[in-house]
């Protein structure tokens, strides 16, 4: 989270919801930061993950998915990170678009592979 605060592409946006949110900046509340970042949660029994960023995200940046798919594979968490080029944030809107298109093709498969049906 202090990582999105930091690195964030839409800063004006991102930064004073985070602040009205956590309270303040990462400066200000580490700790709050720290326990509301995914990073903190993550044990050997997290479950299976599957992680979908567009490349053209404004808002969480591919270092974020890297950082998660490491955390996971370090624990022997199942993952898997899919990088879909050219799509912001919510591309999933766009039922239609490239993105969600691909997206549902990985999501049945992990979901099979995973959960089962």
């Amino acid at each position: 989270m202090s990582l999105l605060y930091r690195t964030c592409k839409s800063p004006e946006y991102v930064r004073p919801l985070m602040k009205e949110y956590i309270g303040g900046t990462p400066e200000d509340f580490p700790d709050r930061y720290r326990a509301l970042s995914p990073l903190t949660h993550i044990t050997p029994n997290a479950p299976p993950t599957i992680t979908l960023l567009g490349t053209s995200d404004r808002l969480v940046s591919a270092d974020h998915a890297t950082l998660l798919d490491q955390a996971l594979s370090r624990v022997g968490v199942p993952r898997e990170t899919y990088m879909l080029p050219a799509n912001d944030h919510a591309f999933d809107v766009n039922w239609g678009g490239f993105g969600t298109q691909t997206v549902r093709g990985k999501m049945e498969h992990f979901l099979e592979r995973y959960v089962g049906r």
